[in-house]
């Protein structure tokens, strides 16, 4: 299996002024993830945090969050690592062991799918988004770019990419739950996740009968219909979610909000992979949710881990 290699890591690394408190599913179970961002541990961190940060990049993914701290004052850094230790952050220090983080980070070496692709632009967006000034965030921004340099890099020369995420796990869970044909499925989201699972229903469009595309935004889920081949296809915003909730067979949901179902009584299956879950039940008998925190998901991942690793051999 490839690693990162030594020639990829800055030469120079500096142990003052940076550091990162690092929470994730290889530390923490995925339940105790769950529960901190339902209950908003996550925030108050990142706000206690915040107050002594010259600069700070809070990121986040379904089963981790990290927070990015440049700060000139040793005090104010005493008094973040002090904050991290308390509340169980693994601590990292230094300019050198944070790149070194990033770069794994970045070229999927350290994410639960080996390699999958979309970790990069979700680093970028994190950065580019929370440092929208340049004066006010120049250290961390180059941080990102030399670590996202080098993880291209280390990418490129093992041929480190891996095209499955958990949209795509998401569509083979599905398969294996629904074994004729789909009727009616609704995706809920056009963010990246949504569409690369209406990618593979677009690969597999035999067997759907009508998709709907759920957001907040109707241009965005009319976008994402538009570059379908599969053509029985409606855009709708989430406002219409009680009236086509009752049309169809199957559910995927990656996007934000909440909704409960109440009182459902037909035959439903919902996997939804957003973090915290957008959708909850209520007296649903015949409903069966699938979320990121299920064991079906990690059995998976496994097999597409293990498959990944057959091929790099």
């Amino acid at each position: 299996m490839a690693t990162i290699n030594d020639d990829l890591m800055p030469n120079n690394p500096n142990k003052s002024n940076f550091i990162a408190g690092i929470f994730d599913y290889q530390s923490f179970s995925r339940k105790a993830i769950r529960e901190n961002i339902e209950n908003g541990f996550f925030d108050r961190v990142a706000s206690s945090v915040e107050f002594y940060a010259d600069e700070i990049v809070a990121f986040f993914t379904c089963l981790r969050f990290e927070v990015y701290i440049f700060v000139r004052d040793e005090e104010k850094l005493k008094e973040i690592q002090k904050i991290f230790v308390d509340n169980k952050f693994g601590v990292l220090h230094g300019k050198g062991e944070i790149t070194e983080h990033l770069v794994r980070l970045a070229s999927g070496n350290s994410s639960e799918i080996r390699a999958e692709t979309q970790i990069e632009k979700q680093v970028a967006n994190a950065f580019e988004s929370q440092l929208d000034q340049v004066d006010q965030g120049a250290e961390l921004m180059e941080l990102c770019r030399v670590a996202l340099k080098q993880a291209a890099s280390f990418r490129k020369k093992n041929n480190f990419y891996n095209y499955e995420n958990y949209a795509t796990i998401a569509f083979r869970i599905l398969g294996d739950l629904v074994k004729e044909d789909v009727k009616n499925l609704l995706i809920v989201g056009t963010g990246i996740m949504a569409k690369e699972f209406i990618r593979a229903c677009d690969v597999h469009k035999e067997k759907f009968d009508k998709i709907f595309i759920m957001g907040r935004d109707r241009q965005k889920a009319k976008k994402l219909k538009d570059d379908l081949s599969f053509t029985n296809v409606e855009a709708v915003t989430t406002q219409q979610m009680d009236s086509v909730i009752n049309k169809v067979d199957v559910v995927f949901a990656a996007a934000g909000g909440k909704y409960k179902i109440k009182k459902y009584l037909k035959p439903l299956l919902i996997i939804d992979i957003t973090c915290p879950p957008i959708f909850t039940l209520d007296q649903c008998p015949k409903t069966k949710m699938i979320t990121m925190y299920d064991n079906i998901y990690e059995d998976k991942i496994k097999q597409v881990n293990e498959a990944f690793k057959d091929k790099l051999n």
